[in-house]
């Protein structure tokens, strides 16, 4: 398994993931590919056989960063994929000399909450009814930050 930062020519199997993730998020490949092509967002992908297995999108503006989505396919989930694509993605980050990493997770993802808490994310809100499914408003998100320096 290769990970490497996610091009143009990924767009395809990234969406593939990402709707096969989060399917209640309706995200285009259009929107996916025009997302990737902004200047100031950068990803990392996990790649076996051509095929996106896991990814993370963050956008960078000045010293502050989003993680935008991150994923990993449900099927190899817990062996680590996961903390290999954020670690990248972090330092990347810092040597971009971002200072502070902002997310939003479904208030009932208790092992993403895990994952960022354990990576050393901090609550700081809550957004009732950010995630919808639908159309109907489906789940609360809790805003998160980490201090990178």
């Amino acid at each position: 398994m290769e990970i490497r930062p996610i091009t143009l020519d990924d767009a395809r199997t990234v969406h593939a993931l990402h709707e096969e993730g989060f399917p209640e998020a309706k995200w285009s490949y259009e929107g996916v590919f025009d997302l990737l092509a902004l200047g100031t967002t950068f990803g990392w992908g996990a790649f076996s056989k051509g095929t996106c297995v896991g990814f993370i999108v963050a956008q960078v503006v000045r010293e502050e960063a989003e993680i935008l989505t991150f994923l990993v396919q449900e099927k190899i989930r817990g062996t680590g994929l996961g903390q290999r694509l954020y670690d990248t993605i972090e330092t990347f980050l810092k040597n971009r000399q971002v200072l502070e990493i902002f997310l939003e997770v479904a208030k009932d993802n208790s092992v993403a909450c895990k994952f960022y808490s354990k990576n050393g994310f901090l609550k700081i809100s809550y957004r009732k009814g950010y995630y919808s499914k639908s159309g109907i408003s489906a789940g609360d998100a809790i805003s998160m930050k980490k201090k990178t320096s």
